[in-house]
C-alpha cells in the first residue's frame, strides 16, 4: 500500500529539507519507488536531491506549481536516480495561493486545500512512498501538503522556539484532520517528532530535548539527529558522489527504519 508522508513544522532552520530529502534518498536505496514533492519555494530539497545550484533556472516552469495547475503531474515528474523521482519546486511556487484561491476553486469547485491531493491522486499508485517537503510557515502550501498526506513527521531542533511551536502545530494537524475526514473521508496520523540538529555540548539543547521527552514521549522517534559538519555539507557535496556520505546520514538511516515501522 502506498503512503504519503509530509515533513512539516511552522519553524525554519530545523532541517526539514535535509531530513525529507535524505529520507527520499534512503527509501529509494532500500528498493522502494519514491516520489519527492518539494512544496517549499526556497527549493532547498530540490537543489540537494538533484544537485543543481538554481532550481528556477534549471527547471523553469516544469515544476510542482504547473503540475497542480494542470491537476496532472505526469509530464512534470523528473527522474533523479533508480527508484527516485521528484516534482521540483521553483520560485514560481510562491504564486500557489493566488492560483488555488482564484482559478482552482472556481474551475474545479474544490476547497483550496485539496489542490495537491487531487494532483497526486493521478500517480499515487505508481509509488511506494511520496515524501513531501514544506515551507517554514502555516501557509496554503503547508495545508495542501497536510491534506495530501497519510502521515506527518514533525522535525524540530532542541531549542525553545521549536519546542513552543510543537503544541500549536499538533493543534493544526488535528484541525486539518477534522476537515479532511469531512471532505475526503481520510485522516492524517502523526508518524512522530524527529529531534534534529541536536548539539549535545549545549545545555539548553539537552534541557529542551528532555522537555520534549516529558511532554511528547508517545510521539518522539528514538533516533536523534545530531548536528554534524558532514550533514551540514550535504547541500555542497550531495548524495551521490560524497566521500563522507556514510558519516553524514548514518543517524538518518536509523530514523528511516523507525519511520518504516511507524507507518
Amino acid at each position: 500500500m502506498n503512503k504519503t508522508v509530509v515533513f512539516s513544522l511552522q519553524k525554519g532552520g530545523i532541517a526539514k529539507s535535509t531530513s525529507s530529502g535524505v529520507t527520499s534518498f534512503l527509501l529509494s536505496k532500500k528498493g522502494y519507488k519514491v516520489l519527492h514533492v518539494d512544496m517549499d519555494s526556497q527549493a532547498n530539497s530540490t537543489q540537494m536531491i538533484t544537485e543543481v545550484d538554481d532550481a528556477t533556472e534549471t527547471f523553469g516552469e516544469k515544476d510542482i506549481l504547473e503540475a497542480i495547475k494542470e491537476q496532472d503531474p505526469r509530464t512534470y515528474i523528473i527522474r533523479v536516480s533508480e527508484g527516485l523521482d521528484i516534482l521540483p519546486a521553483t520560485d514560481y511556487l510562491a504564486m500557489l495561493d493566488q492560483f488555488v484561491f482564484n482559478e482552482y476553486t472556481r474551475k474545479h469547485k474544490q476547497k483550496p486545500g485539496l489542490a495537491l491531493y487531487n494532483t497526486l491522486e493521478k500517480i499515487k499508485e505508481f509509488y511506494d512512498y511520496i515524501i513531501i517537503d514544506t515551507p517554514p510557515s502555516l501557509s496554503i502550501l503547508t495545508l495542501n501538503a497536510l491534506f495530501a498526506s497519510d502521515y506527518v513527521v514533525i522535525p524540530t531542533n532542541t531549542e525553545k522556539f521549536s519546542y513552543n511551536a510543537l503544541e500549536r502545530f499538533l493543534g493544526t494537524v488535528e484541525e486539518v484532520n477534522q476537515q479532511k475526514k469531512n471532505l475526503i473521508g481520510k485522516d492524517i496520523k502523526v508518524a512522530g517528532i524527529l529531534r534534529s540538529l541536536h548539539d549535545k555540548r549545549r545545555t539548553d539543547n539537552k534541557i529542551f530535548s528532555e522537555m520534549m521527552e516529558e511532554s511528547y514521549s508517545h510521539l518522539l522517534f528514538n533516533t536523534v539527529i545530531h548536528r554534524k559538519a558532514a550533514t551540514g555539507r550535504l547541500p555542497i557535496f550531495g548524495l551521490y558522489d560524497n566521500s563522507e556520505l556514510k558519516v553524514a546520514i548514518n543517524e538518518h538511516e536509523k530514523f528511516v527504519e523507525e519511520l518504516l515501522n511507524n507507518v
